[in-house]
């Protein structure tokens, strides 16, 4: 407790000047935050739907292509299928293609496929769309690292934009209070009105000043 009331003490006591470049940096800083994560959780959900759409799309296809293979029992062609759509797609961790009786039947993963956070897709293989039974489905496995660390590394761009305008905005602030408000030009009474002198030496072009003498 002693040093929170050290540091609430020594703000109590700090000059106007450094209260006033605090108060609107912390100001600042809290809204760059805040629209930081609303935009960054915003991405996530965007990047998390387009996953999703991939994944139902990719099962798909790839049920309507194993259509055939699976009726003819031609497990080669499946095998070589799945190898291919691991090998073209970087975020396909794992394709498995399984029988109606949950043999699987052709299968294939990355290597390093089991570090990554992943999401399941299934679809069923049908001979017949119409018919409600199915000869085999097909299991697709996504991994979600690429999606977490394009928003990872958002997260950190937009974190360096924010702490650089924190840190600008605090320096012109200071800069402007101390050549404006810190250092304000004397008053000086002439007998009739109140006058501030501009820059120019011995008093020379007096502007008048809006405070009447009473």
């Amino acid at each position: 407790m002693k040093p929170f009331r050290s540091l609430i003490d020594r703000w109590r006591n700090a000059p106007l000047s450094l209260k006033l470049i605090g108060t609107i940096s912390l100001f600042l800083a809290l809204v760059t935050l805040g629209n930081g994560l609303y935009i960054t959780l915003s991405e996530r959900q965007v990047l998390s739907e387009q996953l999703d759409a991939q994944g139902e799309s990719l099962a798909r296809a790839a049920s309507i292509f194993a259509v055939e293979p699976l009726l003819i029992r031609d497990y080669p062609v499946l095998e070589t299928f799945t190898e291919n759509m691991v090998q073209a797609k970087h975020n396909v961790d794992q394709v498995t293609v399984l029988r109606a009786d949950g043999k699987t039947v052709a299968t294939s993963r990355q290597p390093e496929a089991s570090q990554h956070r992943h999401r399941r897709y299934v679809a069923q293989v049908k001979a017949d769309p119409t018919d409600e039974r199915s000869i085999g489905q097909v299991e697709i496995i996504l991994s979600t690292y690429r999606s977490e660390q394009l928003v990872t590394e958002r997260l950190w761009t937009l974190g360096s934009i924010s702490l650089f305008t924190f840190l600008l905005l605090g320096f012109l602030i200071a800069w402007l209070i101390r050549n404006s408000v810190a250092r304000p030009r004397p008053w000086h009474w002439d007998g009739a009105t109140w006058r501030q002198p501009s820059s120019c030496p011995h008093g020379m072009n007096w502007a008048r000043s809006p405070i009447p003498w009473r």
